[in-house]
């Protein structure tokens, strides 16, 4: 009976070939269309998901328009939103900065650029990052310290035991 319906479908197929054609493309294009839909809305709704309470967490985005230069989008956003949000809104339970940039360190007197995220300490209260040595509780006991993964601290000092280590920093904005 399949056998039947194969041969018959294919008879079709092969007989009007431009009906086909159009009937196969249009097909395909809607299911890869619904596909990378798909695929978006669950980037959309899973992004950062794997943090606890993810749902209470949220990133405040700036568009910058300055005068005579194209509109830009940042995830970054002025640092006097922080001071703007916290005290304004009885809402918002914690406000935390983070910043990226590139940082030159220096190893052995070779300079290495280093992606840098600078948080000030509530960051390790809201986002409860695992340590191997040391804990969120002492790790940003003041400006001059930092936290490292475990990859750059193999990377910088060849062995994941860097606490209380020293490298020089530098801005690396290149």
């Amino acid at each position: 009976m399949w056998r039947n319906y194969l041969t018959v479908g294919l008879r079709s197929l092969l007989r009007s070939r431009s009906y086909a054609f159009i009937n196969l493309f249009g097909l395909a294009t809607g299911l890869a269309a619904c596909l990378l839909l798909l695929v978006y809305v669950r980037y959309e709704t899973g992004y950062d998901a794997f943090w606890p309470e993810s749902d209470r967490v949220h990133q405040v985005q700036a568009t910058w328009h300055e005068p005579g230069q194209p509109v830009a989008a940042s995830q970054a956003s002025p640092f006097p939103v922080h001071d703007a949000i916290a005290g304004g809104f009885p809402q918002i339970e914690a406000v935390s900065i983070a910043y990226p940039y590139r940082a030159v360190v220096q190893r052995g007197g070779e300079p290495l650029y280093v992606e840098t995220l600078s948080v000030d300490p509530s960051f390790l209260d809201m986002f409860p990052l695992a340590f191997i040595r040391g804990s969120a509780r002492t790790a940003l006991p003041n400006d001059n310290a930092m936290v490292v993964t475990e990859s750059e601290a193999i990377r910088l000092f060849g062995t994941v035991d860097a606490l209380g280590r020293t490298i020089t920093v530098g801005s690396g904005e290149a």
